[in-house]
């Protein structure tokens, strides 16, 4: 299975910690400021997300060190970035895993970041982790994955790439 985005919202959720609107431009356009480099950005609202709550300088209603471009579209928890076609490269340049673990019942246990980070909550996940894929002796990483794969497949989970 390929991972795609799960709308959560984690990567925009301290992104107003980073960015911050400067000013409003002609047609849902927006100056943003990388508050740690400096960078100026030209961004624009995507047309197809015009109407999505309301005003764009009032907050998204989800925290306020959320960027103030990210917005829930239901009550299911899932949100969208506004400004995802002209989003500035912090943004592009952000992976949200290398690899993610769904349980039975399709919810997330754990994912794994470059290189080999473990990342996750569920005791019984990491005791399986710790038993059977920490002492996995695989210098090549494509032959790893491959590995972490048919193990955690065996023991239940789906694993998206």
């Amino acid at each position: 299975m390929k991972a795609g985005c799960f709308r959560c919202g984690e990567c925009c959720s301290l992104m107003g910690q980073v960015l911050r609107i400067r000013e409003k431009t002609p047609e849902n356009g927006f100056i943003v400021e990388n508050c740690y480099t400096g960078a100026l950005y030209h961004v624009s609202i995507d047309p197809d997300k015009g109407d999505l709550h309301g005003s764009f300088t009032d907050g998204c209603g989800v925290s306020t060190d959320t960027c103030p471009f990210y917005r829930l579209t239901g009550n299911d928890g899932q949100g969208c970035c506004t400004i995802h076609l002209t989003r500035p490269d912090i943004c592009r340049d952000y992976f949200c895993s290398r690899l993610t673990v769904l349980d039975t019942h399709g919810r997330r246990v754990a994912r794994v970041f470059y290189p080999r980070l473990l990342q996750s909550d569920n005791h019984s996940f990491r005791l399986l982790w710790e038993r059977y894929i920490d002492p996995l002796a695989i210098d090549d990483e494509n032959a790893w994955e491959m590995s972490v794969t048919e193990i955690l497949v065996r023991a239940g989970y789906s694993v998206l790439h």
